[in-house]
């Protein structure tokens, strides 16, 4: 079965059948550039549904419906029918204005926004094991190159010696985005078994200490500086995850 962005589209909408669904599965874990197309479209649609329920939870909708059947009532009235004509003329400007600001900026609660983020990558981890890392780790002699690369494009200096940890190896970096922003995976192997990723964001959230959650069934302990968010996620102890955190957190 060729994969395109046709089949990846179904397999997300549960529209495919059982053999086809097991073979996206299978080639997504097999192949980084499937993975990362897969994931790209899955945090594309999230956003986008993050972006619906802001237009639902926080535009005023309710005072300008308010407002358009008070000027709908009172529209026949002939002595003020100009003025209220003038009323329901203005509400449905701001109406449109409210909702075309919404959507194009893609506006919504910054800790839903935060929050968004980490979900869509926690789905995306989830989907890993072992052998996803074993056999698709970054070539020795291309390391340098990926993480420059990466690093020009979030504006946080990325190197060998700032992302190495003594409980986890270094086994590739790729670049993903959720909201037209770039977010950058870097994948761990830790201890030889467990997948292990440290995610990158600059999404203008405001500074924040260290935090812990879990998503997916999966621990996370995330934080934000300068603009910027990471997280650190992994089906590994609590105590061994914060650690990895901190020393992140501590070089970058």
């Amino acid at each position: 079965m060729k994969i395109t962005p046709e089949i990846l589209t179904a397999y997300l909408d549960n529209e495919l059948d059982e053999q086809q669904a097991r073979e996206v599965r299978g080639r997504s874990l097999a192949d980084a550039q499937l993975a990362s197309a897969l994931a790209a479209l899955q945090i594309d649609r999230e956003q986008l549904k993050q972006d619906y329920r802001a237009l639902d939870s926080d535009a005023p909708i309710g005072d300008l419906r308010s407002v358009l059947a008070t000027g709908m009532k009172q529209g026949g009235d002939e002595k003020t029918g100009g003025g209220n004509r003038k009323l329901l003329v203005a509400a449905a400007c701001v109406a449109c204005l409210v909702a075309g600001v919404l959507v194009g900026s893609g506006v919504s609660n910054r800790a839903d926004a935060d929050k968004s983020w980490r979900e869509a990558v926690a789905e995306y981890q989830a989907l890993y094991s072992a052998e996803t890392l074993k056999w698709n780790a970054i070539v020795p002699s291309e390391v340098d190159i990926t993480l420059k690369h990466l690093s020009d494009r979030i504006g946080v200096t990325l190197n060998r010696q700032a992302l190495k940890l003594p409980i986890a190896d270094f086994r590739r970096g790729q670049m993903l985005t959720f909201g037209a922003r770039p977010l950058v995976q870097l994948a761990y192997l830790h201890e030889g078994v467990t997948p292990v990723a440290f995610c990158i964001t600059p999404n203008g959230a405001p500074n924040s200490d260290l935090a812990a959650e879990t998503r997916e069934g999966l621990p996370i302990v995330h934080w934000a500086k300068n603009g910027t968010s990471y997280m650190v996620i992994g089906d590994i102890p609590k105590e061994q995850l914060v650690g990895m955190a901190e020393i992140l957190r501590s070089r970058l």
